[in-house]
């Protein structure tokens, strides 16, 4: 098993293991948060707001990332499915275009869903997770050295959008940098928020380095809503931990039975939305404060972005990336783009 190291402002990990050899990655992780900042800042601030809010990166803990897993095989949601399917068609394509043995920068959440197909392909000398859940950040380190028992993992806990440099990590070398951002971790953003994640991505990618960037593809209301709203109810339950993790971590008394788990589109925004909607009148107990909702309130919980191909590769360029390959599939449910840092 890879071991687990306690989170460190030093960084150092030994050289890959040889294909032959019996030793186990290596996981560590790295704290970069401002104080204060963090999971039950965002409730308390989130549950007091006049339109009740609580960002969806919060949603991929442990418990979180299962029922995403088991959403990514529900017949109506595509996305992680048809991701995979490009990664691995064009790996080629992607291997010489980056090299092997890249560093493997993964911006999420979610993260390591989709980019099992990336670290078979490219073999990189280190997976590095950049989130701000360390929850999220421990869950993807197990699902992924269980997979991968040889890789050295690390993470940085940090708001992607600002300014960060990433730790020398000594003994490992690698000939460039590869940024990958899984379709769902980008529909996690506004077209403003992505543009931001964009150029701190380019800065971390360095000049020569590379981006590989999921997109889904704008659509129809009808396969959108019935992806957010599938018939087994994994999103439903990916949705309601939100308000079960709350109930583990901050002392909260949530029913969540009695929120009702609501997709839906938005074809001006051209985002789906996620919510929370109270069955009743009530209220409800975290870390001691009391908070009421009215029956029917929603609370939104997150949020899925589509977004033209051709308004995608511009956001791209303006943050200072080429354009070097774009892969669709048949249906044009969505794209993986590859660029290099200008």
């Amino acid at each position: 098993m890879s071991r687990l190291f306690s989170l460190s402002q030093a960084a150092s990990a030994p050289r890959p293991a040889d294909e032959d050899a019996p030793q186990s990655g290596v996981v560590r992780f790295y704290s970069f948060l401002e104080a204060g900042a963090g999971f039950a800042a965002d409730v308390k601030a989130g549950l007091a707001a006049p339109r009740k809010m609580i960002p969806g990166a919060w949603r991929f803990d442990g418990p979180g990332l299962l029922a995403y897993e088991s959403l990514c095989a529900a017949p109506e949601y595509h996305l992680a499915r048809t991701e995979s399917a490009l990664l691995v068609r064009h790996s080629q394509e992607i291997l010489a275009a980056t090299g092997a043995n890249p560093l493997l920068v993964e911006v999420g959440p979610p993260a390591g869903i989709t980019s099992g197909a990336l670290i078979e392909a490219l073999r990189p000398a280190l997976y590095f997770d950049l989130g701000m859940d360390l929850l999220s950040a421990q869950a993807t380190a197990d699902r992924l050295s269980s997979a991968h028992p040889k890789l050295h993992i690390a993470g940085m806990l940090a708001e992607p959008r600002q300014n960060l440099v990433l730790p020398v990590f000594q003994g490992v070398s690698f000939p460039r940098k590869v940024i990958f951002m899984s379709a769902a971790a980008a529909g996690c953003h506004t077209a403003d928020g992505l543009s931001d994640v964009l150029r701190q991505a380019a800065q971390i990618a360095g000049r020569g380095g590379v981006l590989i960037a999921g997109i889904g593809l704008q659509k129809g209301r009808r396969p959108l809503e019935a992806a957010g709203n599938d018939a087994q109810g994994f999103a439903a339950r990916l949705n309601r931990n939100l308000l079960q993790r709350i109930n583990r971590e901050m002392g909260g008394d949530f029913q969540a039975e009695r929120f009702r788990h609501v997709a839906v589109h938005n074809e001006k925004l051209g985002c789906t939305g996620f919510y929370l909607e109270s069955e009743c009148e009530q209220f409800v107990h975290v870390d001691g404060q009391r908070y009421a909702f009215e029956a029917g309130e929603v609370m939104l919980t997150g949020i899925c972005s589509q977004f033209a191909q051709a308004a995608f590769e511009r956001l791209a360029v303006e943050a200072g990336y080429t354009l070097q390959h774009a892969w669709a599939d048949d249906a044009r449910w969505m794209s993986v783009n590859l660029f290099t840092v200008a």
